[in-house]
């Protein structure tokens, strides 16, 4: 597996991270909150954004990997836009 792969595998992992960060936002109170809530937002932000790009480069220099770049390509756009709605 390519070095951009495994990044990219592992920016999901780092994603899924400010995600979590998302959900404790909502138990906290005042404006705790609010600073969870934004770093959770730039940090699965900046993760999904990481891991489009790694899987693009790897999609362009790896030919036997590009079905598996391509779906999580397909898979880090869906989750941003969720993210963004």
């Amino acid at each position: 597996m390519p070095i951009a792969l495994r990044l990219s595998l592992l920016f999901i992992l780092v994603a899924i991270g400010g995600v979590a960060l998302l959900g404790y936002a909502y138990f906290v109170n005042g404006w705790n909150a609010l600073a969870y809530f934004a770093w959770g937002l730039i940090i699965t932000g900046g993760g999904l954004l990481s891991v489009l790009l790694l899987a693009g480069i790897s999609m362009i220099r790896k030919g036997p990997w590009r079905r598996f770049a391509l779906i999580e390509m397909v898979i880090a756009l869906l989750l941003l836009l969720g993210l963004a709605v």
